[in-house]
């Protein structure tokens, strides 16, 4: 795949450096929290610009300004799914006061950036990601309340929540390139973020760090909803635990050994791989050079 790291990132830098409405002190807040990340090799701006140059009939730089706008927000929904989960150790969850301040500054970046940008499709781009957005927030939501304990419902959720920023992504590149939308795009964009997210499930089971492991924090994922509904010895200690109950440390520990040696991982890879299947047979079926489907199909590894 093409690698636009570096200037994505200096894009970014550029987008916040150059914002005059903002305060120096958030200012720097802001570089602070897109700085903690830098290690991300920025997937989502670069699935907008590998889609925009795909259909593009003109090269348009600007294309680099909406990527890392979309990157910034990707930040924004990081964050906040931090500051909800209660799991992590950023600098951005130790002073929530002044990162909702950042947050909100991020947010109205984002929406600038592409409505200035000199695109002739910039609204529609807009428009479509709002629709995307609430899309993630309603997935979130869901998330939150964690009563997702079938597979239909929870991959329903995963959907909306990951599917949708997945969508996002690749659909603005799209949208700006054609003034167009396109089901196929919307819908292998969707299966991506779900092959992912049920990969991060397979690896929250496996987290030393109680933090992140779903199963020490009660939540729902597909290992989880598999032992739920299944004949296994273990299943009725497993419901009594999730009904808040407190069991034995090596109650706790038979019960992750079932979840991962118990069928649990290999019915997860099993629908994974469906998702991934689909993926894979709309973005083959596209009217394009090989190259740009290498580059898509790098997302379902």
């Amino acid at each position: 795949m093409d690698n636009y790291f570096e200037e994505i990132n200096q894009t970014l830098d550029l987008l916040i450096e150059s914002e005059g409405d903002i305060s120096e002190d958030l200012r720097k807040l802001i570089v602070k929290f897109k700085n903690e990340k830098a290690d991300d090799s920025f997937p989502f701006g670069h699935l907008c610009i590998a889609h925009y140059k795909a259909y593009a009939n003109e090269e348009n730089k600007g294309i680099l300004l909406v990527a890392a706008a979309i990157e910034l927000l990707i930040l924004v929904l990081d964050i906040v799914d931090d500051l909800q989960d209660f799991d992590s150790d950023a600098s951005w969850v130790k002073e929530p006061q002044f990162t909702l301040n950042a947050i909100l500054s991020m947010m109205i970046i984002v929406f600038k950036t592409v409505r200035e940008c000199n695109f002739k499709y910039h609204q529609l781009a807009i428009s479509l990601i709002e629709t995307r957005l609430f899309e993630s927030i309603n997935g979130q939501q869901e998330d939150l309340l964690n009563s997702c304990r079938e597979e239909t419902t929870y991959l329903d959720m995963i959907s909306l929540k990951s599917g949708s920023l997945v969508a996002l992504s690749s659909e603005v590149g799209f949208v700006l390139a054609t003034g167009k939308v396109d089901e196929r795009v919307k819908n292998y964009s969707r299966y991506i973020g779900v092959v992912q997210q049920i990969n991060n499930d397979i690896i929250g089971l496996k987290q030393d760090n109680h933090l992140k492991n779903d199963f020490i924090k009660r939540k729902f994922s597909l290992p989880i909803i598999y032992l739920m509904n299944s004949n296994h010895v273990l299943t009725n200690l497993a419901k009594y635990y999730y009904q808040g109950n407190s069991i034995s440390l090596l109650e706790k520990e038979q019960l992750l050994n079932s979840l991962v040696d118990g069928g649990g991982i290999t019915y997860s890879l099993t629908i994974r791989n469906i998702y991934a299947t689909k993926a894979r047979n709309l973005i083959n079926s596209l009217n394009q050079e090989s190259s740009f489907k290498k580059q898509i199909l790098t997302y379902l590894e």
